[in-house]
């Protein structure tokens, strides 16, 4: 794989910084206090925890299912979402059994398997907010049509998503955009750009993935990786499907 660097111009850098910072959900802040302070957090993509047993321990047996008998697919991701330095892991799981057209269950938790959150109507992706409330990081899902604010209220998140604070991303994702086409790769004869959904679990809600093409690498697929908060592009090539 071959990896560029691309840093997006100055003007472009300076405006996404302003615009990073005006994404809002519908209803005032406060009311939902968006705009919050920020706290650290660390996202944890390599853990040591056996995601599979946890899943199959404190959620499946239960209900008299397993994951290799029933065949049960799922998608995770882990980050410490309250700051004590142990991760929660976040489970959205796959298929009919769990899923209807509104979206899917998932479950929120921490690495000794307990469950803190059972959720409905659910799709990818799932991005961390840079906000939080009641000592909990925010997080963002899609649902019901619309990227929806999580946020904890001091005993838990949501259980139902779709009726939660809808969150705009177009500006940001606008911005991105443009720092992508302001790039030294694509004005060099890049074209069809494309946004793509996160396909990592808690990746930063400032991050936006988008593809695009060369005309002079017809056999590359390009994808870059546009981080608002630091002003950066990130791109990989891949080889493009035939």
């Amino acid at each position: 794989m071959i990896k560029k660097r691309l840093i997006g111009s100055v003007l472009a850098a300076t405006s996404l910084l302003l615009l990073a910072g005006c994404e809002s959900t519908s209803g005032s802040n406060e009311d939902n206090n968006y705009l919050n302070v920020t706290m650290p957090f660390s996202v944890f993509s390599d853990s040591e925890v056996d995601v599979d047993k946890l899943v199959d321990d404190s959620i499946l047996k239960p209900e008299g299912l397993s994951l290799a008998e029933d065949g049960i697919r799922y998608q995770s991701g882990q980050a410490d979402l309250n700051g004590d330095g142990e991760l929660e892991i976040f489970v959205m799981f796959q298929g009919g059994l769990f899923c209807g057209s509104g979206g899917c269950t998932s479950y929120l938790l921490d690495d000794d398997g307990d469950i803190l959150n059972r959720m409905t109507v659910v799709k990818p992706p799932v991005l961390l907010a840079e906000t939080s409330q009641n000592g909990w990081r925010d997080f963002i899902v899609w649902s019901n049509g619309a990227y929806r604010l999580m946020s904890h209220d001091s005993q838990s998140y949501p259980s139902n998503p779709s009726l939660q604070p809808v969150v705009e991303r177009d500006i940001g994702e606008r911005t991105a955009m443009g720092m992508v086409m302001a790039s030294e790769l694509y004005q060099q004869d890049g074209y069809d750009l494309q946004p793509q959904d996160a396909e990592t679990f808690f990746t930063p809600d400032t991050q936006y993935t988008f593809t695009f093409r060369h005309h002079g690498d017809a056999n590359v697929l390009y994808t870059a990786l546009v981080d608002l908060h630091k002003g950066t592009v990130d791109v990989t090539s891949t080889p493009a499907a035939k």
